[in-house]
C-alpha cells in the first residue's frame, strides 16, 4: 500500500456466471502495511464458472491499494479409479473435485452443477463447444457405463457426444445424440472392448441459443465376481513398494500400466513383479488368475 497511515479496506467476492448473486469470500480486510501480504482462499466448495471481485471501499483521499500475483491453483491430482462400482449423482460437491470442465470456445459458458445434476447452459450467440471430464478409470474389459440425460425444454433440443480419453487421444463411444426429452433417459454403453486408463468426456455440441442440457446418475460398474475375488482372496505386498511386489498366488498373467494407461510391464505364470526399473508413482496391475478371473489393483512405488 502507498502509505502506512492510511487505511484501505477491501473484501473478495465470488460471482457465478450468468447471475447477479454473489458469495462473500472474506471478511473486511484492513490494509495498513506497506509490505506485501499473501492471502489464501479455499475455493474447494465451488464448482462452475465464476468471476472474482476485489472490492475496495476505503474513505476518500486515501493512498493506493495494490493487488498483485493473483493465482488460482488446482489440487485435482486424483488417482485412477479401479474399484467398482463408481457412482456419482452430482449431489456431493466434494466428489466433483476430480472432474474437470473445458470451455473450448471460451464463451464463458460451460458445465456446472445445478439441481443435483451436471448442467450446460446455452449461449445466445455461439454454438456449444464444451466438455466435462470424469476422473481416470482403469478399464480391464469388464466395465459398463450408464448415465441419464435430458434437456430443460423440449422445444430447445440439445446435442451430446461421449468419448473415452486416454490423455492423448479420443475414442467416440456415443455418437451425436439430439435430445428433446425433459425426463431422464438412461444410456448404457458397453466398455468391455477397452483396457487401460481413461476419462469419460461428455461433449456438448448444441446449437446457438438453446436452453439447458443435463447429465445425471453417472455409474461405471464391473461384471460380477471380479471385485469379490479381488477383495476377499487376492493380495499384493508390500504396497507401497520400493521395487519387488509379491502376489498371493501364482497367476496366469500380470500386466502393469502407468498413470497414462501405457502398459510398461507384463509377465506370465509368476507370483511377483519387480518395479525397480520403473519411475516412482502409481501403477495399476491387471491380473488374470488361473481361473480366468481378472483383478485390478493399484500399487504405489516409492
Amino acid at each position: 500500500m502507498g502509505t502506512a497511515t492510511f487505511r484501505k479496506p477491501f473484501a473478495v467476492f465470488l460471482y457465478p456466471e450468468g447471475s447477479d448473486d454473489w458469495e462473500r469470500l472474506t471478511a473486511t480486510i484492513d490494509v495498513t502495511d506497506e509490505t506485501y501480504t499473501t492471502l489464501s482462499i479455499d475455493l474447494s466448495e465451488y464448482v462452475g464458472v465464476y468471476r472474482l471481485d476485489f472490492y475496495c471501499f476505503s474513505d476518500a483521499n486515501m493512498a493506493s491499494l495494490y493487488i498483485t500475483n493473483v493465482n488460482i491453483t488446482s489440487n485435482n491430482a486424483c488417482d485412477p479409479i479401479s474399484t467398482y462400482p463408481y457412482e456419482y449423482d452430482f449431489s456431493d460437491v466434494a466428489q466433483m473435485t476430480c472432474w474437470t470442465t473445458e470451455d473450448e470456445n471460451e464463451d464463458g459458458n460451460t458445465f456446472y452443477l445445478e439441481d443435483n445434476a451436471l448442467c450446460y447452459r446455452y449461449n445466445a450467440d455461439l454454438e456449444a463447444d464444451d466438455d466435462v471430464y470424469s476422473p481416470y478409470f482403469v478399464l480391464d474389459g469388464h466395465q459398463t457405463l450408464t448415465f441419464d440425460y435430458y434437456c430443460g425444454l423440449s422445444s430447445y433440443p440439445e446435442e451430446l457426444k461421449v468419448y473415452l480419453y486416454d490423455g492423448s487421444s479420443f475414442t467416440i463411444i456415443m455418437s451425436s445424440t439430439e435430445m428433446t426429452n425433459t425426463t431422464p433417459i438412461t444410456q448404457t454403453i458397453d466398455l468391455s472392448e477397452y483396457t487401460g486408463t481413461y476419462k469419460i468426456d461428455f461433449y456438448c455440441t448444441s446449437e446457438t441459443n438453446m436452453f439447458k442440457l443435463y447429465i445425471d446418475n453417472f455409474k461405471i460398474e464391473s461384471s460380477s465376481g471380479v471385485e469379490d475375488h479381488s477383495k476377499a482372496e487376492f493380495a499384493l505386498y508390500p504396497n507401497p513398494t520400493t521395487g519387488l511386489v509379491n502376489l498371493s498366488e501364482v497367476v496366469s498373467r500380470v500386466e502393469v500400466y502407468d498413470f497414462s494407461g501405457r502398459m510398461v510391464m507384463a509377465d506370465e505364470n509368476v507370483n511377483s513383479i519387480n518395479l525397480s526399473s520403473q519411475a516412482n508413482g502409481v501403477y495399476v496391475f491387471r491380473i488374470t488368475t488361473n481361473d480366468n478371473s481378472v483383478i485390478t489393483k493399484k500399487v504405489v512405488k516409492k
